[in-house]
């Protein structure tokens, strides 16, 4: 029986679908987040996953996309789920997704970078330390779309490609930061440092809070994310 909804849709605080025209620049939250695009970027429908557009990365630190990141977008010591369709065209890391504030250090809550051979998830628990969780002997490759999952459960934080379990960590206990001031998320480059510029499409991006969504293998999508419970 084929699925047509999302059991987790209540908990999921960030939805793009990345759709639009071939040159468009309007990015939409289906969710409700105002999405900022500065730049601006541009939605392509040469190369997408599902829908009608995915999003088109420059790999330029002037090119990105911008929401206040307001407290549904960070995570504290709970459980989540961050995944999107991913088609790299540099095999240089760059960052897909992440949470700093502006604080007098530039800290970050939480940050995905990802190059062609590993996928980093990196946290911070005062604003001044960085925890990095990396995956190892890992080969995305670019020109080609990957589906990519980062989740915790409790004390664990685990990595997927196309559903593939590819690594864990054990003994995550920590609380991720999140005091500070004038608080964003950034998707594209690393507002902080305007660094970790990312080169490709994204597609479906979708962020849960509070949901694990896997703990082991699973079939990955095979369609555009579902929008109803």
């Amino acid at each position: 029986q084929q699925v047509t909804f999302d059991e987790h849709w209540a908990n999921v605080v960030l939805a793009m679908h990345m759709d639009g025209t071939n040159g468009g620049t309007t990015f939409t939250d289906v969710k409700g987040h105002t999405i900022s695009n500065i730049g601006p970027m541009s939605t392509t429908t040469v190369y997408k996953k599902y829908g009608t557009a995915a999003a088109d990365y420059y790999n330029n630190a002037a090119y990105y996309l911008r929401a206040a990141a307001a407290a549904d977008l960070q995570f504290g010591a709970g459980d989540f789920s961050v995944d999107f369709w991913l088609r790299l065209t540099n095999a240089a890391t760059g960052q897909m997704c992440g949470v700093w504030s502006g604080d007098g250090n530039l800290a970050h809550s939480w940050q995905l970078l990802i190059s062609s051979t590993v996928i980093t998830f990196r946290y911070s628990t005062t604003g001044n330390d960085t925890v990095a969780l990396q995956t190892t002997g890992l080969s995305i490759g670019t020109g080609t779309f990957r589906f990519i999952e980062v989740s915790r459960s409790g004390s664990s934080v685990y990595f997927f490609v196309d559903g593939v379990l590819v690594a864990t960590h054990t003994g995550v206990t920590a609380t991720f930061y999140t005091t500070g001031t004038d608080k964003y998320f950034e998707s594209g480059r690393d507002g902080a440092t305007q660094s970790y510029v990312f080169a490709g499409q994204i597609d479906d991006l979708r962020i849960t809070k509070g949901v694990c969504r896997h703990t082991s293998g699973y079939t990955p999508p095979a369609q555009a994310f579902f929008e109803t419970a």
